[in-house]
């Protein structure tokens, strides 16, 4: 994932290492949020990938179902 970043022309910011894991399916939703290039959160087995994007970097966050509750209340 971290190539695709790059290759749309984003250097690589904050990234959680469980996004390497995660399925095909969800990594091409994650490279279409990516095209989208908004601020964004996208739905994967087990929790959210929050995409963000501060000046010229793309920041791919992971975080559980208990802590996306925790941070923004119900999912």
């Amino acid at each position: 994932m971290k190539q695709y970043i790059e290759s749309k022309g984003y250097a690589v910011g904050c990234y959680s290492d469980e996004i390497d894991k995660l399925s095909k399916n969800t990594h091409k939703n994650l490279k279409r949020a990516i095209d989208f290039g908004d601020y964004t959160d996208v739905k994967v087995k087990g929790g959210y990938v929050e995409v963000c994007f501060v000046d010229n970097e793309c920041d791919l966050v992971y975080l559980t179902a208990s802590e996306y509750k925790s941070r923004y209340g119900e999912e």
